[in-house]
């Protein structure tokens, strides 16, 4: 596969932001065309549900643009969000590598997102054909588990005063970088 294919394919990627872009295109580096021809492109709103957690995995989600959450309702009922995911995964291969046939997690748009939908017959064979997309795959997997995992060690170990203090200069970190992109963007603007 050629990265020109790729682009030919996808010519939205072009107005997607850089760090996406590269990671698309590293995931897809070594991508069949047939594959890429199977790329079903989805433009989601903000708050739509794409993925239910218990409903059959029969699809893999790449968001090539906006920021979904992923959401437990196990907890008496109540609704938790509990990842906010900004580099782009393949949502639906973790279910493909553990070898299980429904989504584990509820996924969220927070905000209008662009997609790149596979289905997972499609995903499955490319996986099985190509070593070094079923490794990336792995190591993708793995890195956002060894993180989650870490994250919730953390705050485990911590006593409830600290872990407050970590939640909240979290939630600081989190709404400064939000804002400083909103102000970069207002002011990247022509006519303002």
């Amino acid at each position: 596969m050629g990265e020109r294919y790729l682009y030919q394919k996808c010519p939205f990627l072009k107005e997607v932001g850089q760090e996406r872009r590269e990671q698309f295109e590293t995931y897809f580096r070594t991508a069949p065309d047939w594959l890429i021809d199977a790329f079903v492109v989805e433009k989601m709103k903000k708050g739509t549900t794409f993925i239910r957690e218990n409903n059959p995995a029969d699809t893999i989600y790449f968001i090539i643009e906006g920021l979904i959450v992923a959401t437990d309702y196990r907890v008496l009922g109540i609704s938790y969000d509990f990842m906010q995911f900004r580099k782009m995964y393949a949502f639906g291969g973790m279910e493909f590598i553990m070898d299980l046939d429904v989504y584990k997690t509820s996924l969220r748009t927070v905000t209008d997102s662009i997609a790149v939908k596979i289905s997972r017959p499609m995903f499955e064979k490319w996986m099985y054909s190509d070593i070094k997309a079923l490794k990336y795959e792995s190591q993708q997997m793995g890195e956002y588990l060894l993180e989650q995992a870490r994250n919730e060690r953390i705050f485990l170990l911590m006593n409830g005063t600290d872990r407050l203090c970590l939640l909240l200069v979290n939630h600081y970190e989190q709404y400064q970088k939000k804002r400083s992109a909103l102000c970069k963007r207002r002011t990247e603007k022509p006519g303002r």
